[in-house]
Formats: structure tokens, sequence, C-alpha cells
């Protein structure tokens, strides 16, 4: 069989909508400074997964909140 989609390596399991959800939710129920280790533990998606996939959403929601009076 020809994969003509040019895509090397395994399927994802799951796609970046239902991570991103996911992710919102544990930070809903856990907030404060998120870490892929935590994510892990609570989701039992590897860290990898979450590193590579989501750390820019991750780092954004990291970020201090600047707040100007």
């Amino acid at each position: 069989m020809i994969n003509n989609d040019n895509k090397k390596g395994r399927p994802n399991k799951y796609t970046d909508t239902e991570l991103k959800s996911i992710l919102e939710k544990h930070v809903q129920e856990n907030p404060g400074k998120i870490t892929y280790l935590q994510l892990e533990k609570a989701t039992n998606i590897k860290r990898h997964v979450w590193s590579r996939r989501m750390s820019h959403v991750i780092n954004k929601l990291n970020q201090p909140l600047l707040v100007n009076p």
C-alpha cells in the first residue's frame, strides 16, 4: 500500500483539539504552574506528547499575567 501523506512514524492517538480540551480541564481543576510531569500523572498521556505538541500553549499559560493599575 502506498502512503501519499508523506508522514512518517506512528499516527497520533490524540488530536490537538483533544489535548487542548484535556489541558483546559486540568488547568481549571489545578490552578498554578503546569508541568509536564504533573500532566502525565493526571492524564496518563506521556510527557513527550505534551512537550512536543502542546509546549507553546503550556508556556503561554505559565507566563505571569501583567496587570497595569
